[in-house]
């Protein structure tokens, strides 16, 4: 039987595809709620600065508007008036940055998040780890691959593309997100939730 070391969308393809689907079915009957945040970035949101330094800056400005959902989506569905502690991992491989770089962030992120949600929410730590080591990275992982595969328009020509085509379209549903620009949909039956925002 075949079980990977890791779940991530580059290694599907059609030999294991069908393990992959039933991660999804897993998922579907999972207790708890599950919310997947997201936020695309058009080059025309991008500044001239952050062309010459892509990666790193489309990695901060898609870090701070996701915080920001989420402290959105925290002040709404709380009962009481409590500051929410945030604490963020992120996959140690996605951005090529080096310890100093990661740290820089580290501390923008906290300074911003703290002075523009003081009443709402705190960053408290921010962290890089290896996703073999924190399945939600790997859940990120497979969300952000089916987004790209599905939104990006490509191509399922060979098998091992229509296997992609295949996990991402039923992740997708199992979400509820059909548009770029499609703000929030909870599924009551399966509990999974997504907030998500355009940015242009």
């Amino acid at each position: 039987m075949y079980v990977p070391t890791e779940w991530k969308f580059s290694s599907i393809n059609q030999k294991n595809v069908t393990y992959y689907l039933k991660i999804i079915e897993k998922l579907k009957e999972c207790k708890h709620k599950l919310v997947f945040v997201s936020a695309f970035v058009q080059n025309s949101g991008l500044s001239t600065s952050s062309k010459r330094n892509k990666s790193k800056e489309v990695l901060k400005l898609i870090l701070h508007d996701c915080l920001s959902l989420v402290t959105g989506y925290m002040t709404k569905t709380s009962y009481s008036n409590v500051t929410s502690n945030l604490n963020v991992t992120l996959d140690n491989e996605s951005d090529g940055l080096d310890v100093l770089e990661q740290e820089n962030i580290k501390i923008e992120m906290q300074e911003t998040i703290n002075r523009e949600n003081e009443y709402f929410s705190t960053l408290d730590d921010l962290k890089w780890q290896d996703s073999k080591e924190n399945i939600m990275i790997q859940l990120a992982d497979l969300y952000a691959g089916s987004l790209n595969n599905v939104f990006s328009e490509i191509s399922a020509e060979t098998e091992t593309a229509k296997a992609k085509k295949a996990f991402a379209t039923a992740f997708l549903d199992m979400v509820g997100i059909n548009a770029v620009n499609q703000p929030y949909n909870y599924n009551k039956k399966t509990r999974v939730e997504f907030i998500n925002r355009l940015i242009s």
